[in-house]
């Protein structure tokens, strides 16, 4: 997943997400910081969310079911890993993600897993904290042998 299909995701669905949260236009545009008109466009498919925009729709509505199923369990979390080059989050603490994440290779005490929505890869230790991100699964596995070592 690019931000480009974000983009077309979020743009595509964004009046489900606002009618999900009972919010008229006027409220919608406010708490997004646009113009009426342009989350009309937006809505009709004339017109695409700007990147600024998707950063606030997931702030905003990270609990929203349809923005997880577009964008994966912690939708912030997939717009940030879109955002920096090299993506890492020192151990924090997930949620279990087991309707989200695939289990791909498990050493000692890490896991490889990997979002089935974002295709984004990540390592949790058996606590569920999240070590690392990525979308690059050589990468990942490096990591996750780095990991395993340096716990050994």
């Amino acid at each position: 997943m690019d931000k480009e299909e974000i983009l077309e995701r979020i743009s595509a669905n964004l009046k489900q997400i606002r009618l999900e949260n009972e919010l008229s236009l006027d409220k919608m545009a406010e708490l997004l910081g646009m113009s009426k008109r342009m989350l009309t466009q937006i809505e009709k498919g004339k017109t695409q969310v700007l990147w600024i925009h998707t950063i606030g729709i997931c702030a905003l509505f990270s609990e929203s079911s349809i923005l997880t199923s577009l964008v994966g369990d912690d939708p912030l979390y997939t717009i940030q890993m879109l955002s920096y080059e090299k993506p890492y989050r020192p151990k924090n603490k997930t949620y279990g993600g087991k309707v989200w994440w695939k289990e791909l290779k498990t050493l000692g005490n890490f896991s490889l897993q990997q979002n089935m929505i974002s295709q984004h890869f990540r390592i949790v230790d058996n606590e569920q904290d999240r070590w690392y991100s990525t979308f690059d699964e050589q990468e990942a596995t490096l990591k996750l042998i780095e990991l395993h070592k340096e716990d050994s």
